[in-house]
This record gives C-alpha cells, structure tokens and sequence, in this order.
C-alpha cells in the first residue's frame, strides 16, 4: 500500500515529539556539601582567617567523582558541583568553625570583608574522592599559623574514609559531607589549643623583659 505525501507528513508530526524526547539529553542535578553541625568549644575571643582551600587540579572539574577502576579517575556526567568544589570548602569550613567556635570571629580571607586575624587556617586537600570500592577517601594537610607574624604553629595531616549509604550520588555526597565536618570537629579544639598555648607564651616572654 502506498501513502500520500500529505499522509506521510501526519505520520511523521504525530512520532515527532516522541523522536525528540528520546534525543533530549538528560537534566543536569546540582549538588552543594551540607554544614553539618558539631560539638561546641569553649573558645577565647579571636579573629580566624579561612584561607582559600588547595584541591587537587583533577578535583577542580564541576563533575562529582564517581568511583572506577583502579587508577581510572571518572566523573557523573549530570551530577555537578553547584560552585568549584575548593569554594564550596572554605565556605563550609568557615561556616563550621563559627558554630564550632562561638566565641571567635571566622572570616574566609577570599570573601569581601578584610579583617585582621589573630589565627590564619591554611587547608591543602590532597585526594576527596571515592576509590575502586565506593569508599570515599579524604587525606588533609591543615597548618595553624599566627595571624600577626604568619609563623607556623602547627601542620597536621588528617586522613579519613567513609562508606557512603548507598549508589546514589546524594549518598556520596553525604558521605563527604560527614567526612569534612569531622576534620573541622578536630580542627577547632586544634586552633583553641594552639593560640592558648602561644598567647601564654607570648604573655610569659612580656613578663620576663619587664
């Protein structure tokens, strides 16, 4: 049986819209790291300078880390970061700390207000992602340093691994989530110790030379 142009022509606008669907790529999921309340320090009244956070150039794609084989590094194609992931840390970090430390003044030295600091957070990401297995793995160098002199008080490396709940991107980024508020958890305890310790030493220095 033969069909008519005029025929055909309604045959093709009625699959059209199916035809264009099935082409239409899929939407893209934005994803942001939760702030995740921790325990409540006793904190001196300071002003902590958040620097910005080195990460990794493979981190710095808006692709969200997905777990391959080994020595494979592959990301979500439409599960992306909603801001670079090194911003997104600071922010966080920032965000943290304050609730961490409500005695203290936390500013990220890349945002719009410059102030002074008693106390300078420096953060070197060195691997946050998840391995061959899904489990998500995150090793850290922090140094504590004098807001006035800039000189080291402390460098640390902290290195802590999660299981996230499920597949789903959302647990993954979960997962992450938890694993940074537990190195703020040990970073504020850290930073109250380090500038007693310091402006005791600093007091005990003025009272020598008078």
């Amino acid at each position: 049986m033969k069909l008519n142009r005029r025929t055909m022509l309604c045959i093709a606008a009625a699959f059209a819209p199916a035809l264009l669907a099935g082409c239409a790529s899929a939407p893209t999921h934005y994803y942001r790291l939760a702030v995740i309340p921790g325990a409540v320090s006793n904190s001196p009244v300071m002003k902590i300078g958040m620097r910005s956070v080195s990460i990794p150039g493979y981190l710095g794609q808006e692709g969200i880390a997905k777990a391959g084989a080994d020595y494979e590094f592959s990301t979500y194609a439409d599960d992306v970061w909603a801001e670079p992931l090194g911003s997104m840390l600071q922010d966080v970090t920032v965000q943290e700390l304050a609730q961490r430390l409500p005695a203290a003044s936390v500013v990220s030295n890349s945002g719009a207000i410059a102030s002074p600091a008693d106390i300078l957070i420096e953060t070197n990401v060195l691997r946050f992602d998840p391995d061959s297995s899904g489990q998500v793995i995150l090793i850290v160098q922090i140094a504590i340093k004098s807001g006035r002199s800039f000189r080291p008080w402390l460098v640390q490396t902290f290195t802590n691994t999660a299981t996230p709940a499920g597949p789903d991107v959302a647990s993954l980024v979960a997962a992450m989530s938890t694993l940074w508020a537990g190195i703020i958890d040990q970073l504020a305890p850290l930073a109250v110790e380090q500038w007693n310790n310091h402006t005791a030493s600093a007091s005990n220095d003025q009272a020598n030379d008078n």
